[in-house]
């Protein structure tokens, strides 16, 4: 992986959700979050003073335009942060896709040097009633039966789009788990001295139904698709109507430490079933 600096000890990946066009997705998106008061790990080890406080780019490194809105307080556990829209044209760093795509971003603190000059821009502004939201995860995915998992690779010679198959119940709301490490490793491999270092610069995603009618709306939000650590994606499954299939196109941007971006495409079948009109 891509890290901003050795000083810098942690890190929390972000995802600012700025895929739904309805709400005007744009090429450099500003933004605002508060850090979870459960993220128990940033406020045992941020600075009381803040000043270890980084927002880069998805690349890990690409340091970004950002401000306190308000005084954080460290015993309070409150602090709200702002991202400005002034070196965060996602489309110039990873391409025209990512303009209306979740994009990737990145927390950093634990900077061990109490005296480390504050990162924050007084001179930053942006627009709040416009501003997108942003997925701080901390915890777990909560009490969700049935989560799946689908390990991301790229194509082979032989096949266009990698493809996963499972099934669900009509009333189910779950995740998937979208696991791109296979896909990142095969980047990054000492022995043949790779080291590309790649991250989720951005994910986007449309849903089919097997009649060919998009319905990325009825059993999704969008904007609430959340990058985890290690390479995961974190998608939400909404219950579906009974004896359909639907088809879920991802398409994820990843960007290696120089700047290079890859696209990878991964399919899905979700058979939803009514387990009443089958029984045993």
């Amino acid at each position: 992986m891509a890290w901003l600096d050795s000083d810098w000890l942690y890190r929390i990946p972000l995802t600012i959700g700025n895929q739904n066009a309805g709400q005007n997705a744009v090429n450099a998106p500003e933004c605002q979050f508060t850090v979870p008061t459960s993220a128990a790990h940033f406020w045992t080890n941020v600075l009381s003073t803040f000043n270890d406080v980084r927002l880069t780019a998805a690349d890990g490194t690409t340091l970004l335009t950002f401000k306190f809105n308000g005084t954080p307080s460290q015993a309070n556990k409150t602090a709200t942060i702002q991202i400005d829209d002034t070196n965060h044209n996602v489309v110039t760093l990873y391409g025209s896709n990512a303009g209306n795509a979740s994009v990737g971003a990145w927390l950093y603190y634990g900077n061990a040097g109490n005296n480390v000059a504050s990162g924050v821009d007084a001179n930053t502004s942006i627009t709040t009633n416009t501003a997108k939201a942003v997925h701080v995860p901390v915890g777990t995915a909560g009490n969700i039966a049935n989560t799946y998992r689908v390990l991301v690779s790229a194509p082979s010679v032989e096949q266009l789009y990698p493809n996963s198959e499972f099934r669900k119940q009509v009333n189910d709301t779950t995740y998937i788990f979208w696991d791109l490490g296979p896909a990142t490793a095969g980047l990054n491999l000492p022995s043949e001295n790779r080291f590309d270092n790649e991250e989720i610069a951005y994910i986007k995603t449309i849903i089919y139904d097997q009649d060919g009618a998009d319905t990325t709306s009825a059993m999704t939000v969008v904007d609430d698709i959340t990058i985890l650590d290690n390479h995961i994606v974190r998608m939400p499954i909404k219950a579906g109507d009974h004896e359909k299939r639907y088809i879920i196109i991802m398409t994820f941007g990843l960007v290696d430490a120089v700047g290079n971006v890859r696209v990878i495409d991964q399919r899905a079948t979700i058979h939803v079933k009514n387990l009443g009109l089958h029984p045993a």
